[in-house]
């Protein structure tokens, strides 16, 4: 039954695995999926700041999608990741992308280069917490936390018997047997 646990054990983590491989492996691994955390409102109410979009990329974008872009290079910004949601235009001239909280669109017009996918999956408030982990203070507690941990485990489980020389034990026994008759 054991052995039977395990296998199955392993068969779900390669499902998952093979699923994540496909799916959600961001591209600078070779995947499909880029990962944006949300700032600001302009895309209320369809994201809020601290949602986390996986956004997918894509062989062809439509009017309509909600898509990650790279602001272009030689423009104030450029390299910046900014998901809004394409209002017109095409991949060969550009797209006329715009918030869906904004009155005018975007100044930047990208081409299908510069788009790194449609929003597939929102995960709200997960930004907020990957943009926790990204701050010195905190990095520095969770190394400062496992440092702690790993000194605690590796210290010995007798306590002061175990620091002290095994002759030095017997003597105290000695003596307490020699006092006490």
């Amino acid at each position: 039954m054991r052995k039977l646990g395990r296998v199955l054990a392993m068969i779900g983590f390669a499902s998952v695995a093979v699923v994540w491989a496909v799916t959600l492996r961001p591209q600078w691994l070779g995947g499909p999926a880029t990962y944006v955390m949300v700032r600001g409102d302009s895309m209320l109410p369809t994201l809020e700041t601290g949602d986390l979009v996986i956004a997918e990329s894509r062989a062809e974008y439509a009017v309509g999608d909600v898509v990650a872009y790279r602001v272009p290079s030689s423009e104030i910004g450029s390299g910046l990741l900014v998901i809004h949601r394409i209002a017109g235009g095409d991949a060969r001239h550009g797209y006329t992308l715009r918030g869906d909280n904004n009155s005018e669109p975007d100044p930047w017009q990208p081409t299908a280069a510069d788009i790194v996918g449609v929003a597939s999956f929102r995960i709200p408030v997960a930004g907020q917490l990957l943009g926790m982990l990204h701050q010195p203070a905190t990095l520095a507690s969770l190394g400062a936390s496992l440092v702690m941990i790993l000194v605690l485990m590796s210290a010995p489980r007798e306590g002061v018997a175990a620091a002290q020389p095994v002759g030095y034990w017997r003597s105290r026994l000695r003596r307490v047997r020699t006092t006490a008759r």
